[in-house]
């Protein structure tokens, strides 16, 4: 039997609380989803075998573990593992769909992204230091054939992974004006940040790969930065278009 595996980047909580995707993925698809594992769920659409999987994180280092501690404590979340791991476990695909949620460095919340372009940044610590903002810089570029592009309608964008979330609480003193320097200067070398996509891409980039992303914080703006107040990316459309990028996959 053929196999999609679907990838969400992020806490399982985040795709089956908050935007509550399985119940309208079985809605849509009229499908039943089941639990396999903590971090697995499948079902059958049109004869195919539709594996979900979730990752957390590029890599497991003291970011990861520091993340893992505050979603277990805070909002007694299980943490997937990081998306280095995940990928390397990931065999007989026929296609593969990365989704998730991004922030932008410039632009309007609720964008859809279909990047191809691909660069990674690492910190050294578990906050952002104001003086790492001066003199970081996205490397070892990837770029892969997204088959969601002209299929899915969304920016052609560049994407860079961190290994840190890149809000006001993980900055040297919280300064929004620091986030803001960093946004300006990576603005320079890409569109969008997420924290597993680079890993992702590395892994599988000869396989057939489509990646989505919808915008849900942006770091330039103050009001738009990512906190656990302001936290409301745009149901509606982020699961619009997860259904749409499923069935393009689907497609022969």
């Amino acid at each position: 039997m053929k196999k999609l595996i679907v990838i969400f980047g992020g806490a399982v909580g985040l795709y089956q609380g908050y935007f509550n995707i399985f119940h309208e993925i079985e809605k849509h698809f009229k499908c039943i989803i089941r639990r396999n594992t903590p971090f697995k769920f499948s079902c059958k659409i049109k004869e195919k075998l539709i594996e979900f999987r979730f990752c957390y994180g590029p890599t497991r280092d003291k970011n990861y573990y520091n993340a893992k501690k505050f979603l277990e404590t805070k909002f007694k979340e299980l943490v997937p593992p990081p998306a280095d791991e995940l990928s390397k476990k990931l065999k007989n695909a026929e296609k593969t769909l990365l989704l998730g949620i991004c922030g932008a460095f410039k632009g309007k919340k609720g964008t859809i992204h279909i990047p191809k372009e691909f660069k990674e940044i690492f910190f050294s610590d578990v906050y952002i230091k104001h003086k790492e903002i001066l003199k970081i810089k996205p490397f070892n570029k990837i770029t892969i054939d997204n088959f969601l592009s002209n299929k899915l309608k969304g920016s052609k964008s560049s994407l860079v992974t961190s290994n840190i979330s890149l809000v006001p609480d993980n900055v040297e003193d919280r300064k929004k004006e620091y986030l803001i320097s960093l946004a300006e200067k990576l603005s320079k070398q890409g569109d969008i940040v997420d924290k597993e996509s680079y890993q992702i891409v590395k892994y599988l980039k000869n396989k057939s790969l489509g990646i989505m992303f919808m915008t849900s914080d942006l770091l330039s703006v103050k009001k738009h930065m990512m906190t656990l107040e302001g936290f409301s990316p745009d149901k509606k459309k982020f699961v619009e278009n997860t259904i749409k990028a499923i069935k393009i996959a689907l497609e022969k």
